[in-house]
């Protein structure tokens, strides 16, 4: 697109399924944005800064559409005068102020399309420093919409998670306004926790496969089933998907065919250490009698933000027996004798190298060349496959 001039907005020669308004990512916010997609009812473009820390321009990209085509996938086609017929530019509303911007474009080897969630913001929402370049690039759009969002802008903004009370507890919750409108995890009385989210859009069958995908790889699964009185979707959650949500900036969530969301870390780590402390770092209550040589109660432990059912080593011990369990075939973990293991400083040497010490009453911390701190776990909270016979 041409860099346009700031204009009164022309008479659309054909409506959108949106509103007008200035549009942002939904992983960004409304009050520290500055770049986001304009729409005046006759014109569509983009408003931003750039450089380093946005320091420069403002800039303004608007467009006249010339025509506007509904496609059968919910989808309507964008045309500008000097677009050209080998790409497109295509917008679907997801309702509630939110849509799914398409931009396809031919690449040396492959057609690419690109997916972004926008949400819309209220022009009083807006820093002052993008409130300024809305007026000059589209200045029909400076004008709020509701004192909600006036009220809003004046304010520190929240962040997207949160702490909130639950029948059995406490549930870290994540708020959104692109697909993902809630996303949740609570604690539950056997050690696990679940796993739930409610959509943004209309469900397609009973069962769904999500994806989280982290910016380290990390790819952990979930298979949710979908409870049609409520529109929520909800199973067991796993300590991959707990640990690839509570660390980094953002993740992208895969709904399968019901889409993408690329969705804020911001406040997830703390929202969920409060909320799941009980299944992810309070030991079993009330802990067995500490047991002799150790000097720690008898059980099951795990590494504290694991949940116990699906924890990747458990170590064991018992007064007489200790090891560390694996359910791997090339490292199954061995349980042998306690034999005469050697007093040191804070603990105890072990035969095979490796050192325990008591931290607190049902913790422990274990160390083989790295140490972390093991909580104690419910013996019938255990995968069958790790529990000594």
């Amino acid at each position: 697109m041409a860099i346009g001039t700031p204009a009164a907005a022309a008479q659309p020669v054909a409506s959108l399924p949106v509103s007008k308004g200035f549009w942002i990512l939904s992983t960004d916010r409304c009050a520290t944005a500055t770049n986001g997609q304009a729409y005046d009812g006759a014109r569509w473009g983009q408003i931003y800064y750039y450089g380093e820390g946005a320091s420069l321009g403002p800039v303004g990209e608007m467009e006249r559409i010339v025509k506007t085509t509904a496609l059968k996938d919910g989808f309507t086609d964008l045309r500008f005068p000097d677009a050209g017929g080998l790409g497109y530019f295509r917008i679907k509303s997801l309702g509630g102020d939110r849509a799914i911007w398409r931009v396809g474009a031919p690449s040396r080897d492959r057609f690419e399309i690109l997916d972004d969630t926008l949400v819309r913001c209220d022009f009083a929402a807006l820093s002052p420093k993008m409130q300024k370049a809305v007026r000059q690039f589209a200045p029909a759009l400076a004008v709020a919409t509701s004192a909600a969002a006036t009220t809003a802008s004046s304010s520190q903004p929240s962040l997207p998670w949160e702490v909130q009370p639950v029948s059995s507890g406490k549930a870290a919750i994540f708020s959104g306004s692109g697909l993902t409108k809630m996303m949740g995890l609570v604690c539950e009385a056997d050690g696990g926790a679940t796993f739930y989210t409610q959509l943004h859009t209309k469900a397609r069958g009973t069962r769904l496969t999500v994806t989280f995908r982290d910016d380290d790889g990390g790819q952990p699964q979930l298979v949710l089933g979908h409870v049609a009185q409520t529109d929520v979707w909800t199973g067991p959650a796993s300590s991959a998907v707990i640990q690839s949500l509570f660390h980094g900036n953002a993740i992208t969530v895969d709904f399968g065919t019901m889409g993408k969301d690329r969705i804020s870390l911001a406040g997830s780590s703390k929202t969920i250490r409060e909320a799941l402390g009980p299944c992810l770092y309070t030991p079993a209550s009330p802990p067995p009698p500490p047991a002799a040589p150790l000097g720690i109660s008898p059980g099951y432990y795990v590494e504290e933000g694991s949940l116990c059912g699906d924890a990747i080593g458990v170590f064991y011990y018992d007064g007489r027996r200790y090891g560390m369990i694996y359910d791997r075939a090339d490292e199954p973990g061995i349980i042998g004798a306690v034999g005469k293991p050697s007093k040191s400083k804070n603990g105890w040497i072990m035969t095979d190298g490796s050192t325990v010490e008591a931290i607190s009453s049902g913790r422990i911390k274990w160390s083989f060349e790295e140490g972390a701190a093991y909580r104690l776990c419910p013996a019938g909270a255990i995968e069958p496959s790790k529990r000594v016979r």
